[in-house]
């Protein structure tokens, strides 16, 4: 009779071990919304942008707090956002008028016009509470951090980026540095302990990059296909990683095969 061919607990612990999604890192995914209102996944290694829905309200930032995706309408009002379709859903009107929305692990913040007044948002009623002056006055774009511990905002003109660190208690800014030269960047989402912000209108088609949190110092990753502007990023939670071969594979390989020789 022929034996039976079955594999022992140790080979099954080391096939979990090494053949999970868990033993390689997730990919650099965030949800995006764009100047035509597109909403969708990019990956910022990549730069691959895959459209998944569309925003009904231009939307002047993304924030993420508790799992709970939000967006600040042009509109006035605060708004949830589906992440698989994008779609919004009304939660309140914003108590003041916001010009730009992100979001730290713990609180939700927006700026005021010209950027000179920093906000905690009451994520549950839409209430804005002032914090305090930034110190910051400029009619330049901008772009909030999304996923971080701290509150950073990255003011941006043609050619030049500078990254401000924002206390969430008083509103002061503090100038952490400036962007590598001829960078211009705008929103920023931390993922996997890594900060990443996108280029805005001073290029012909975004691109993405690292930024340096000690001293604002920016490094290109990649060209992005399927927008040219960006108005709001966020980490995706959860990204799910793709298993690849690796040396436990191998080893898990030759034990089969000297299993099934002995057998």
């Amino acid at each position: 009779m022929k034996k039976r061919f079955s594999l022992p607990p140790f080979v099954a612990i080391l096939a979990a071990t090494f053949c999970s999604p868990t033993a390689v890192s997730a990919a650099s995914l965030v949800y995006v919304t764009t100047a035509n209102q597109a909403f969708g996944t990019l990956d910022l290694d990549t730069g691959i942008f895959t459209q998944t829905g569309f925003n009904s309200e231009y939307l002047l930032g993304l924030g993420k707090l508790g799992g709970t995706l939000y967006g600040a309408g042009n509109d006035g009002n605060l708004y949830s956002v589906n992440t698989a379709n994008g779609s919004l859903s009304l939660i309140a009107p914003l108590s003041a008028n916001i010009w730009e929305l992100g979001s730290t692990t713990s609180g939700l913040y927006g700026l005021g016009p010209n950027y000179t007044n920093l906000y905690s948002i009451d994520a549950a009623t839409g209430v804005a509470t002032l914090l305090g002056p930034t110190g910051i006055v400029t009619a330049n774009t901008s772009g909030f951090s999304v996923g971080a511990s701290a509150l950073y905002l990255m003011i941006s003109s043609p050619g030049a980026s500078s990254l401000y660190s924002l206390n969430t208690t008083t509103g002061a800014s503090t100038l952490i540095g400036a962007s590598s030269p001829g960078v211009c960047l705008k929103n920023m989402a931390e993922v996997n302990g890594i900060l990443y912000s996108a280029s805005g209108y001073c290029f012909v088609g975004s691109k993405t990059f690292t930024v340096n949190p000690a001293n604002g110092a920016s490094s290109l990753l990649a060209t992005v296909s399927g927008f040219d502007d960006l108005l709001g990023m966020a980490p995706v939670a959860g990204a799910s990683a793709v298993p690849e071969p690796s040396t436990g594979v191998m080893l898990l390989l030759g034990i089969l095969l000297l299993r099934r020789r002995r057998a």
